[in-house]
């Protein structure tokens, strides 16, 4: 009888294998699929020209990431003695940052895809409103100020990142940015990093 118990576990292991790795397999590339980030062609890298290390990293960030060439964007930040300035008015967001950036992704006719910006080294970081916003707030809101005490207490209700234990939080899950963009349209926010 102890004879016949590792036979039969081969068998019983053999016959599972024949349908369970491949129903494994599936669900594993499935799963991936419904967890996969953002692709190199949903982004833009945007990069300082007037600094060799923006260069250099956003190049770097490029190429590990695959970002196509036409994805990058050199804008002409203005510098104090050679070095950028933390802080920026709104206006110089919108001349120096803003409308090139959207001036160059509709050049290249890469703006149906976008779904993020990523900020190379050597870029302002505040936007000096009342109160002041960072670059990321002021590019995830498009460039549009938003009611000032909303800031100051944290409330502004964003499409893409309210809770669901907020008053005007979604009542459904969390989706891609893909997905929030066939939702929203053009009210959808513009994410960004910095890197």
């Amino acid at each position: 009888m102890k004879t016949q118990a590792p036979r039969f576990v081969a068998r019983l292991t053999s016959h599972c294998a024949d349908w369970f790795l491949p129903v494994l397999a599936a669900a594993a590339l499935f799963c991936a699929r419904q967890a996969q980030a953002l692709g190199p062609h949903e982004v833009v890298a945007l990069v300082n020209r007037n600094s060799p290390r923006s260069i250099a990293v956003a190049a770097e960030f490029a190429r590990v990431r695959r970002v196509p060439d036409c994805n990058v964007i050199k804008l002409d930040i203005p510098s104090e003695k050679g070095d950028t300035p933390l802080s920026i008015s709104a206006d110089d967001f919108t001349e120096y940052i803003w409308t090139p950036a959207n001036k160059a992704i509709r050049k290249q006719g890469i703006g149906d895809h976008i779904l993020a910006w990523i900020y190379s080294v050597d870029f302002p970081v505040r936007i000096s409103t009342d109160p002041p916003i960072s670059i990321q707030g002021l590019t995830l809101t498009r460039n549009k100020a938003i009611d000032p005490d909303l800031v100051k207490k944290g409330t502004w209700p964003s499409p893409l990142f309210t809770s669901p234990a907020h008053p005007m939080g979604r009542p459904y899950p969390s989706q891609s940015f893909d997905v929030s963009r066939g939702w929203l349209g053009d009210g959808m926010p513009l994410p960004s990093m910095m890197l």
